[in-house]
C-alpha cells in the first residue's frame, strides 16, 4: 500500500524475511526494540485468516516463491502481496498473536498517538471481534477499502483509526511471564 518507502520519517518492520521488498527492520510487533512511548502513529496489519498453509496464488513474499508455485505466470506482474496468513495454526493462535501485538504497539504510542489497523473479514471473525481485543483504545474511524457495491459473498476490508486510553487491563496476570522490558504494566 506504501507509494514511497524511501522516508527517514517512516520505520517499517516486518518478521518476514523473504520479503521481495525488505523492511527498515526485521522484528516481530509483539517485542520491539524500541523505547516507551516512541511514535506518533502506528499502523498495524497483521495477518487476518489461520490455517492457510496453501499458499494461495495471492499470498506469497516474492515473485521467485510464486513463480515456483505457478511456473505460468505471467513475467510482466509486480511483487506479489503478502499476508503471512500461513503463519497461524489456529483462531486461537491468531487472536494471542494480536492481543501481544496490541499491548505493544499501546507501549510503543505517545499518549495521543493513533494507531491505524487493518482488518479484512474472510474467515469467521469480523472486525468487532478483531476490535474486542483493543479495550483500551477509543475507536475514532472506520474507512471501507473498496467497493460498496460488494456481493454478500464477497470479503470487506477496513482501515480503523483507534486513540489511546488510559490502561483498564481486565487480566494483568497474563502479563507476569512478559519480560518488564516489554511489559507496559511493568509487572513483576
Amino acid at each position: 500500500m506504501w507509494l514511497q518507502k524511501s522516508s527517514d520519517k517512516v520505520v517499517y518492520i516486518d518478521i518476514e524475511r523473504n520479503l521481495q521488498n525488505k523492511p527498515d527492520l526485521f522484528a516481530s510487533n509483539t517485542a520491539l526494540p524500541f523505547k516507551n512511548e516512541t511514535f506518533d502513529t502506528i499502523f498495524f496489519d497483521p495477518p487476518f485468516k489461520w490455517n492457510c498453509d496453501d499458499h494461495p496464488f495471492w499470498s506469497f513474499p516474492n515473485t521467485a516463491m510464486q513463480k515456483a508455485m505457478y511456473p505460468n505466470m505471467n513475467d510482466n506482474r509486480k511483487a506479489p502481496v503478502y499476508y503471512g496468513i500461513e503463519r497461524y495454526t489456529s483462531r486461537s493462535a491468531l487472536v494471542a498473536y494480536i492481543y501481544k501485538a496490541e499491548k505493544e504497539l499501546y507501549r510503543l504510542l505517545k499518549p495521543d498517538g493513533c494507531l491505524w489497523i487493518r482488518w479484512c473479514v474472510m474467515v469467521n471473525m469480523d472486525e468487532k471481534q478483531v476490535l474486542g481485543i483493543f479495550q483500551n483504545w477509543t475507536q475514532m474511524m472506520k474507512h471501507e477499502i473498496g467497493s460498496s457495491k460488494r456481493t454478500s459473498g464477497e470479503s470487506a476490508s477496513f482501515w480503523f483509526m483507534l486513540m489511546k486510553k488510559p490502561l483498564q487491563y481486565i487480566r494483568p496476570e497474563l502479563f507476569a511471564a512478559i519480560p518488564a522490558s516489554v511489559n507496559p504494566l511493568k509487572i513483576e
